[in-house]
């Protein structure tokens, strides 16, 4: 990591737990949620330090949208997306600056029109009746293995449609677990070791090379065939070809531009629903009196029938649920900026190059907004008390005008998985108790089930 020359306001109180010279990185490193939930109610603003680099965490909801909205000054930047672009290159959507960010998004944004996600939604349907077809009467499985064949096969069939995803899926599923985890290993360590050829070092750089061949594969594959399936592949191809054409109005896109992007969304829809839906399982899991609820109202409101796009506004109860397990278990849980321009936050001056950590966990945590904010309460969602300002604070998906651009798909596939699961097995528990595996996706680890067809 390198240092930040600029210095944070100096009145910014430190979060808890810093030690001498090496700061919270050893508490980051160690305990991350517990670090980070010790920050959620000890101020608004907290100075982090990393060994010689310092960041400004913001941890009021209220001021992180101010971040997340004004992203000319709190642009993206900071030692996360510095190693992010180690897997993603540098010409990806999510790691580009303001300047070049909206073109990108206006050209992506075909992809995920809301007239192409009644095909999606059948897509999402089938692929988890595949998997669940494969489910037996009194077997084990790991939840989190089970979400992320549904995910998978359903990005790689609506991103990337004309590919079917069996061989990919054996090559690229173990690569892109190593790269995730290897990528917050990364962030608190500082750059210097991470350039030593350590075993996992060496195992990172190898995955990261196998899984930019896949994306190739996949690439020249749609090139050989010059097919238009309407998908995100097909959609930037298109403005690749009419860029060298030299259509007027069309923003330069590169092979190097198409190939990044590739990447992207082939990892985050591999991993950040699959972490979503297996801690929404996990979760009614433990508590079958929610998990009979959200069955009781499947039943009423579709009275036995497979669920379709139209149903998902009917039912209430199932995304009060899903809102909840978000909140606990927001998939992407730390992002940082980097500022851009003196300027002012929550009145205290900020100096151009310092960074902005911001973290969903942390938001979602605090007591002022999410009372009991430890304690998974579906009900906290409900209408009528429930305020614009709790609603506005929950925040998975960041916000403004970089908030993640797959939020409605996301959503979509993870609220149809679930209503396609809950009335057709009863998940037990198989006693131990799941945890936290910390990388750049909050995942469960051990969260395992015994399956029990529903007559």
């Amino acid at each position: 990591m390198t240092s930040n020359t600029a210095s944070p306001a100096g009145t910014i109180p430190n979060a808890p737990g810093a030690l001498p010279f090496i700061g919270h990185s050893a508490a980051l490193a160690r305990h991350p949620l517990r670090f980070l939930s010790s920050m959620a109610n000890a101020g608004d603003l907290l100075q982090v330090r990393l060994g010689p680099f310092r960041t400004i965490a913001v941890c009021n909801p209220d001021i992180a949208r101010q971040v997340f909205r004004n992203d000319r000054v709190f642009d993206k930047g900071g030692p996360m997306f510095d190693l992010i672009k180690e897997v993603t290159g540098h010409r990806a959507m999510v790691v580009m600056e303001h300047a070049e960010h909206r073109p990108r998004r206006r050209m992506v944004q075909p992809a995920f029109h809301h007239a192409r996600f009644p095909a999606y939604a059948e897509v999402i349907l089938d692929q988890v009746d595949a998997v669940m077809g494969s489910w037996r009467e009194g077997e084990s499985i790991d939840l989190y293995e089970q979400s992320k064949l549904i995910t998978s096969r359903v990005g790689l069939l609506t991103m990337f449609s004309y590919m079917q995803p069996d061989w990919l899926l054996k090559r690229a599923l173990r690569d892109s677990i190593t790269i995730m985890e290897g990528v917050f290993r990364r962030i608190i360590t500082p750059s210097a070791l991470n350039r030593i050829p350590t075993l996992g070092n060496l195992r990172y750089n190898r995955a990261n090379a196998r899984l930019r061949a896949v994306v190739d594969e996949i690439i020249d594959e749609y090139r050989r065939h010059d097919v238009d399936r309407g998908d995100m592949l097909s959609v930037l191809l298109k403005a690749e070809s009419e860029q060298q054409a030299g259509v007027q109005g069309r923003t330069a896109v590169s092979n190097t531009d198409v190939h990044d992007e590739v990447t992207v969304f082939f990892l985050a829809a591999m991993d950040t629903t699959a972490a979503s839906l297996a801690w929404t399982l996990t979760e009614m899991m433990r508590r079958p009196e929610v998990y009979q609820r959200l069955r009781s109202e499947l039943a009423a409101e579709l009275g036995g029938e497979r669920v379709s796009l139209a149903d998902l506004p009917r039912l209430k109860y199932m995304a009060q649920v899903a809102a909840e397990s978000l909140r606990l278990h927001p998939p992407v849980w730390l992002l940082t900026r980097n500022v851009t321009a003196d300027t002012e936050l929550a009145g205290h001056t900020v100096k151009a190059g310092s960074a902005i950590l911001l973290s969903p966990y942390v938001l979602h945590q605090r007591e002022d907004m999410f009372p009991d904010a430890g304690r998974f309460d579906p009900d906290r969602w409900a209408e009528p008390g429930m305020t614009s300002r709790i609603r506005d604070a929950l925040m998975p998906f960041g916000s403004g005008p970089r908030k993640c651009i797959g939020e409605v798909f996301g959503m979509t596939e993870l609220l149809l998985a679930l209503a396609r699961i809950v009335p057709t097995w009863e998940l037990g528990s198989r006693g131990s108790e799941p945890r936290s595996s910390v990388s750049f996706v909050l995942s469960p680890r051990n969260s395992r089930a015994t399956l029990r067809r529903i007559a």
